[in-house]
């Protein structure tokens, strides 16, 4: 899917309307703050494919970090792609002056 303004506006909006802060994980739970705090009002939610004997797969730790990480990794890949494309705007336009024989 094209990264359009309007998709990067429905991404950030995402992001802004979630827990704050810095999230990370436990086996499958996803807590916020920085680390687990074992109480039920810190957890944000919990992985699981296959709860097996009470434990959590290794695929639900994977995810588990993927999500916890996720909410400081998706604002900061948002603003590099905006400072991209600010600067992909900026040298299009020297290039277009360039060409037309303007002093950049």
């Amino acid at each position: 899917m094209p990264m359009t303004p309007e998709r990067i506006a429905e991404i950030k909006e995402r992001c802004e309307e979630a827990t704050p802060g810095v999230w990370c994980s436990h086996e499958g739970t996803i807590y916020y703050g920085k680390e687990r705090r074992g109480v039920r009002e810190h957890c944000l939610c919990c992985v699981t494919h296959s709860y097996e004997e009470g434990m959590f797969t290794s695929q639900d730790v994977r995810d588990g970090q993927f999500i916890a990480h996720s909410r400081t990794d998706l604002p900061d890949a948002i603003a590099e792609v905006e400072r991209l494309l600010a600067e992909n705007a900026r040298l299009r336009e020297a290039c277009e002056r360039v060409i037309e024989g303007v002093s950049p």
